[in-house]
């Protein structure tokens, strides 16, 4: 199943929450942003 596929787009961005469940952020070499939750699970879009 693709989350990112059937998530719905962000109105607006709880940033105290993602400094409590983000581990960090890549861009790959193609400019696509790959999300590290720090559960280690990785999104890509």
């Amino acid at each position: 199943m693709d989350l990112m596929k059937m998530g719905q787009k962000l109105n607006e961005f709880d940033y105290e929450l993602s400094l409590r469940i983000l581990d960090h952020i890549e861009v790959t070499p193609d400019g696509k942003l790959t999300v590290i939750f720090l559960a280690g699970i990785r999104g890509t879009d």
